[in-house]
C-alpha cells in the first residue's frame, strides 16, 4: 500500500485525538504576527484548521488545504471558516497568496516531490508573498510510533 494512503488513513483515525493534543499553538503565536493583517493566506495541510482560526484572528483572510477529509471536518466544526481538501504538491488555486502558512506539513512528502512542491508553492505566491515553513529535522525516512498508538510516517 503506497505510503499516502497509508497517512490519510493514519490521519482519519487520529483526528480527534490530533485535534485536541495540538489545541495550544502558543509556541507558534510569535510567526503568526509576521504576516501583515488582511492579506490571503493559504494554511497548507491545515489539519483541523487551528493555525487558520489564528491567522483568521489577526485580520487575515485564510483558506485551509489538507489531504484529509476528516481532519477538514473537524476544523470546519471547531474553527469555521473555508477549508479546501487538497495536496500540498498540486494546490487548486491560482496565484492568489499573500502568504503560505506550511507548518509540520511537507515531513509527509517525499525526498523526490520536494522541488517541485517548492515550485508549486512558488506559483501559487503572489509577487511579493510570503512563505512560513516548519521542516523536520534529521535525514531519515521511516514510521515513528506516535502518541496515538498509530504510526507517524516523517521523511
Amino acid at each position: 500500500m503506497p505510503s499516502e494512503i497509508i497517512m490519510i488513513q493514519t490521519y482519519e483515525q487520529i483526528a480527534a485525538a490530533y485535534l485536541e493534543k495540538r489545541r495550544d499553538r502558543s509556541v507558534i503565536q510569535r510567526f503568526v504576527e509576521q504576516f501583515a493583517p488582511e492579506n490571503w493566506i493559504l494554511d497548507v495541510g491545515c489539519g483541523p484548521g487551528f493555525d487558520a482560526e489564528l491567522l483568521r484572528k489577526r485580520g487575515h483572510k485564510v483558506f485551509g488545504v489538507d489531504l484529509c477529509w476528516k481532519m477538514l471536518q473537524l476544523g470546519r466544526k471547531h474553527f469555521p471558516g473555508s477549508f479546501v481538501q487538497g495536496d500540498l504538491r498540486r494546490l487548486p488555486f491560482g496565484s492568489i497568496a499573500d502568504g503560505l502558512w506550511v507548518n509540520a506539513s511537507c515531513l509527509h512528502i517525499v525526498q523526490d516531490d520536494v522541488k517541485s512542491t517548492l515550485v508549486e508553492f512558488h506559483r501559487i505566491l503572489r509577487d511579493g508573498g510570503h512563505l512560513f515553513m516548519t521542516l523536520k529535522e534529521g535525514t531519515e525516512s521511516r514510521w515513528e510510533p506516535a502518541a496515538y498508538d498509530e504510526p507517524e510516517r516523517t521523511r
